[in-house]
């Protein structure tokens, strides 16, 4: 029987036998071999995919109940190779052993945090009953849910734990605002510089002027990732992925900071 699959935004046409699994046919079919077979009774969780926007375990969905279908497995996660928010949790807090459930365990969490931006911890590990872990006793898969959210609710999509990721956010959410007065007088010493390779500017009331310009050009509706963030004592850089109304770009920035303010600021974009 053909059976018309979009997994990953990619269409495919598959002739399959009305007795084959969801899992089976993604994995042997298609060749996507995140998707996990454990149990193959819908027990353990490991062969969960997102199928119309919602989690279900693939071992229990035959493949022609999925025509016509939107599909998204574990391959599907991440764009440009680069690990999302709830991948970076999982390193960090070193909750992936044999990795034998994690393509699950992402699923589930992926399909929780698309209806819930903030759950609690009894929530999270309420959706994680449906996945069964032999290794990590679930306390890490439930510190890297913690440490997803808390990034995705960030404006920065970077997690605060320092004084200059903090300095850092608060002047995203000053420009978001539009509050150019506050950001200068905050952030900034009397004599600061601000440069790029076309410009420079000194002072707090020409800062002022540039950056009542800037925002008067330039809304920034979201960033999308913080790359690369190194910081010192009194220096620190980063790179950005923002969506403004000229679309989407990315920046960087490096400051150096006097007396805990922002002395020296150089900036541009990254082609």
């Amino acid at each position: 029987m053909v059976t018309k699959l979009t997994i990953n935004n990619k269409e495919f046409r598959l002739d399959v036998e009305p007795r084959h699994s969801l899992a089976h046919t993604i994995r042997e079919k298609v060749g996507l071999t995140g998707t996990k077979i454990g149990c193959d009774s819908g027990q353990c969780g490991s062969c969960i995919v997102m199928l119309d926007g919602k989690s279900v375990k693939s071992c229990m969905v035959l493949a022609v109940q999925a025509h016509d279908c939107s599909i998204q497995t574990v391959e599907g996660i991440s764009e440009n190779r680069k690990l999302n928010s709830i991948q970076e949790g999982l390193h960090k807090y070193s909750a992936v052993q044999c990795g034998y459930c994690i393509p699950g365990v992402i699923m589930t969490l992926t399909d929780m945090m698309s209806r819930n931006k903030q759950p609690d911890t009894d929530e999270i590990r309420d959706w994680l009953h449906g996945n069964f872990c032999r290794c990590t006793g679930y306390q890490n898969l439930v510190e890297a849910a913690r440490y997803a959210i808390d990034k995705e609710s960030n404006s920065t999509k970077i997690i605060t734990n320092s004084k200059h990721k903090k300095m850092y956010e608060e002047r995203v959410r000053l420009l978001m605002a539009g509050d150019v007065d506050k950001l200068v007088e905050e952030h900034y010493n009397d004599d600061a510089i601000v440069m790029a390779f076309d410009f420079v500017v000194q002072g707090k009331e020409n800062l002022k002027e540039h950056f009542k310009n800037f925002v008067k050009w330039v809304s920034i509706k979201e960033v999308i990732s913080t790359d690369k963030f190194v910081e010192t004592e009194n220096a620190f850089f980063y790179e950005a992925t923002a969506v403004t109304n000229y679309g989407e770009g990315r920046v960087y920035d490096a400051y150096y900071l006097k007396n805990g303010k922002i002395q020296h600021h150089f900036t541009g974009l990254i082609e």
